[in-house]
């Protein structure tokens, strides 16, 4: 049997492999009667999912219900088989990623408010309030 992070195709087969960037393999659940974490172990590696990333030996947790480690916030993810956290796309210009493990490209991203610029994540994760006597409507990358 391999620990999780790890996984063989065949179960009677005593070498397990590492499981590959960009995958997930078994998950940790909490026993419901022991209050313990019980490993589950993998047959086969599960490509990560969007908004995450997956180094080498990564694995479902249950504190999160999500595999490998989330996109920071600044950040999104909209592909599943994501490597490390150079995967992950800066939030584009006149947004905001608030959260981190955001998977969708604009679904979950904010709009710039009105009286703020967002330049984009490179420059600032959060809104530059707008310099007095300019002008910043709902999206702005710049004031005017």
């Amino acid at each position: 049997m391999c620990p999780v992070g790890y996984y063989t195709a065949d179960l009677a087969q005593s070498a397990c492999t590492k499981c590959p960037a960009g995958y997930y393999c078994g998950d940790d659940i909490l026993d419901e009667f022991s209050s313990t974490a019980v490993k589950i172990l993998a047959d086969e590696a599960t490509p990560c999912v969007a908004g995450q990333y997956c180094p080498k030996a990564s694995y479902l947790l249950t504190s999160t219900g999500l595999p490998g480690t989330s996109c920071p916030v600044g950040t999104f993810n909209p592909d599943v088989g994501a490597r490390n956290v150079g995967d992950c796309i800066e939030c584009p210009e006149g947004y905001l990623c608030l959260t981190s493990g955001i998977a969708d490209d604009y679904a979950l991203l904010t709009i710039c408010p009105a009286g703020y610029y967002c330049p984009g994540a490179a420059i600032s994760k959060n809104a530059i309030e707008c310099p007095v006597g300019a002008y910043c409507p709902e999206g702005s990358v710049s004031f005017i």
